[in-house]
C-alpha cells in the first residue's frame, strides 16, 4: 500500500468510529458529556500513538496502548451499558492491575 492509501484508510476508519459513536449515543441513556470525553480521549490517544506526537518512537506507545486498550475501552463500555460514572474504587482495582502487568513483564523479560 501507497502512504497516500494508509492515510485514506485511517481516515475512513475513523469516520466509521465516529459514526458507530454517534449511533451508541443515540441508543444510550448515560451522558453525551461522559460517552463523548472517554470516546475521544481514546481516539486522540490512537492518533497520538503514530501520528501527532509519536507515542510509539519516543517509548510511550506500549503505555498508550495498555491505558487505551483496557481502561479506557472498559470504562466506555461501563458507562455506555450501566449509564453511570463508575465508583473511584473501581478506577483503583484497574490501576493496580496496570502495575502488577508491568511487573510481572519486567519480571518475565528479565528471565529471558
Amino acid at each position: 500500500m501507497s502512504p497516500a492509501d494508509v492515510v485514506t484508510m485511517g481516515a475512513v476508519s475513523y469516520c466509521v468510529g465516529c459514526v458507530g459513536f454517534l449511533l451508541l449515543a443515540a441508543l444510550s441513556t448515560a451522558p453525551l458529556e461522559h460517552l463523548a470525553l472517554v470516546y475521544f480521549g481514546g481516539l486522540s490517544a490512537s492518533f497520538l500513538y503514530t501520528g501527532g506526537l509519536g507515542l510509539k518512537y519516543i517509548a510511550l506507545g506500549d503505555v498508550a496502548i495498555v491505558l487505551t486498550f483496557g481502561p479506557v475501552t472498559v470504562l466506555f463500555a461501563y458507562i455506555s451499558q450501566v449509564c453511570s460514572r463508575p465508583k473511584p474504587y473501581y478506577l483503583l482495582i484497574t490501576v493496580d492491575s496496570i502495575i502488577n502487568l508491568f511487573i510481572i513483564t519486567s519480571s518475565f523479560n528479565k528471565m529471558t
